[in-house]
């Protein structure tokens, strides 16, 4: 889908760095920092989480929640 609005699209998945989660937090705390959710899902369907990845959706992340 990228390619149809001539723009790069990359996927990639990052280990944790304590320093730089840190850091990332404080700018969210801040406000410097904002995240996009896409949608969210109960953590009792995490593969349906997982799977939607896999199709058209909007942009953001995929966020289990927790309670």
């Amino acid at each position: 889908m990228a390619a149809r609005y001539k723009i790069r699209a990359t996927f990639f998945v990052v280990e944790p760095d304590a320093g730089e989660l840190a850091g990332l937090a404080q700018l969210a705390n801040t406000g410097i920092l904002r995240a996009v959710i896409s949608q969210t899902f109960p953590l009792a369907e995490g593969r349906n989480a997982f799977e939607s990845g896999a199709g058209t959706r909007r942009p953001g992340k995929t966020v289990l929640v927790v309670r």
